[in-house]
């Protein structure tokens, strides 16, 4: 027997406007449409010869895997743009391992503590799912600056939360969602047509069905992200038969494109990919990772008005640059140091819509939230 359980949300466009007229351009790599990043390129332009930056100080909460096995790697490749001095993991153990692997001379247990005595300039939030706002939040309490990695809150409210908290400190959330910056995906000419059609699916094989939500929504925002418009209306539906448990999300973007994703945690291949479609043509983003058929990452476009396509395949190599946490943290640090991060595309108000599925992906599946 198929059991089936339904939810929907109604997204209106005014909740998740943007707080400022900023746009990105994944094709060029340019923020464009305000008048800060005008006035930021024709200083860029001057032919006086820029101070040379002083070396940022650097905090990290949350040790665990993530640290280890992509960011570490990362972060001792920029020692001399970006120091870590001081870590902070409830895990003693986890703490001190991070802070001789990346030489940080100060280690905290308690992250209340870790923000009252480190003198940092920014932090990096690497915990777990349900501690990410609360972390981000403190952060912001004490005016540090706040990298923070997916997803930024585990519900709508929370997320609020954290900007309404944002909106009162000095300092800025920079939201980490790697696959934003997908170095093959930079060298994509922009569609020739208006898009009217998005569809992609997000696949994993023996994850936890509980959790995946927290991994499902690279798949949404991935979309909104390369259509450049955010969902204006979605319907969550998860089902479970035979083959697993998938959550569909349909909806339809501000732009007007129709939208139709889908996620499964124990799919028989792993998978990700979007299928942008207009009215002249469709192109097909296999997005990079060591287990996917396409390692590197891979772009198949199709012209309707010619019988040729293109294909453009990414190099495998390391995870952290193929999968875009390289270039992710790379664009946080210059902004960071350029005191450009409240100019940024990638804050908290963009991850609205996002957000919004993904706690309906919760609730589709009967998942209580623990959010005390």
């Amino acid at each position: 027997m198929v059991h089936c359980s339904f939810t929907s949300v109604n997204i209106k466009e005014q909740d998740f406007s943007a707080s400022s007229a900023q746009f990105w351009n994944p094709m060029s790599d340019v923020c464009v449409a305000t008048d800060q990043a005008l006035e930021l390129s024709s200083v860029a332009e001057s032919r006086v010869p820029p101070e040379p930056f002083p070396q940022r100080r650097l905090g990290i909460v949350g040790c665990g895997y993530i640290l280890r096995d992509v960011y570490s790697p990362i972060l001792k490749s920029v020692s001399k743009d970006a120091r870590i001095v001081a870590v902070c993991d409830i895990n003693e153990t986890a703490a001190h391992e991070a802070a001789n692997s990346l030489d940080a001379s100060e280690v905290y247990l308690e992250p209340k503590r870790f923000f009252e005595k480190a003198d940092i300039d920014g932090v990096l939030v690497l915990t777990k799912e349900i501690a990410n706002a609360q972390i981000a939040a403190m952060a912001l309490a004490q005016g540090i600056n706040v990298y923070l990695e997916k997803p930024p809150a585990v519900s709508l409210p929370e997320l609020r939360s954290l900007i309404a908290a944002e909106s009162r400190s000095e300092a800025v959330v920079y939201t980490a969602f790697n696959r934003r910056h997908t170095p093959l995906f930079k060298r994509m000419p922009d569609l020739d047509a208006r898009i009217t059609r998005v569809s992609g699916t997000l696949k994993r094989t023996g994850r936890e069905e509980e959790s995946f939500p927290y991994t499902a929504i690279h798949i949404v925002d991935s979309a909104q992200h390369f259509v450049q418009s955010e969902l204006m209306e979605a319907e969550v539906k998860c089902k479970r038969d035979t083959c697993g448990l998938t959550w569909t999300i349909e909806g339809r973007f501000g732009n007007g494109a129709a939208c139709l994703l889908t996620a499964s945690p124990n799919a028989s291949i792993h998978e990700e990919y979007l299928i942008i479609e207009s009215d002249r043509s469709r192109r097909r983003l296999h997005f990079p990772h060591p287990l996917d058929h396409f390692p590197g990452g891979a772009i198949f476009s199709e012209s309707f008005d010619l019988e040729a396509g293109s294909e453009l395949f990414g190099q495998p190599s390391s995870k952290t640059f193929v999968m875009g946490y390289s270039d992710c943290l790379f664009e946080f640090l210059r902004a960071l140091r350029e005191n450009t991060l409240k100019y940024s595309p990638h804050r908290l108000s963009r991850a609205l819509a996002s957000v919004s599925v993904m706690q309906k992906m919760f609730a589709a599946n009967g998942a209580i939230l623990d959010l005390a």
